[in-house]
């Protein structure tokens, strides 16, 4: 009876976008740029929500980013993140948090800022609820959130 090789195989990185949902606050408004759509934050008292669902063949989580296009360059644009994380039989705030990042931006370009900080318990099966709002200086179209994983 001769040994068996065995080796550790990679599990390839997959990625799902989450656009946003049509629930706006304040004036916030569903916008079109070039053929991108999504939300516009502008103004106090405006945000997005988005809700998704970790997939089941979630093991490791690779990065969880919102995506938009700023409409302004700015060298400190800021934002509020807020997340809800539960699984089923769970209350729908199991985890919860909020983070104040802030970022520089160029006008009409696509950008991505990190919710890492806020998802250290998402696991496959979770359903989460993101919501972004205006802060001091924000003015993008929200288009939603990108989950690379393992």
């Amino acid at each position: 009876m001769g040994l068996v090789k065995t080796r550790a195989v990679a599990q390839a990185t997959r990625e799902v976008f989450y656009p946003c949902s049509p629930i706006v606050g304040g004036t916030a408004a569903w916008v079109e740029k070039g053929y991108h759509a999504g939300v516009q934050i502008d103004a106090s008292g405006e945000y997005a929500v988005i809700e998704g669902y970790v997939p089941w063949d979630f093991t490791t989580l690779v990065d969880f980013k919102m995506v938009f296009i700023a409409n302004v360059t700015n060298v400190d644009m800021d934002f509020k993140q807020e997340i809800c994380i539960a699984a089923k039989g769970e209350v729908y705030n199991q985890h919860s948090g909020s983070q104040s990042p802030a970022m520089p931006t160029t006008i009409n370009t696509i950008h991505e800022l990190s919710f890492v900080g806020l998802t250290g318990v998402i696991n496959a099966g979770d359903y989460f609820g993101l919501r972004v709002s205006w802060r001091t200086n924000s003015n993008i179209v929200l288009l939603g959130v990108r989950l690379r994983y393992t």
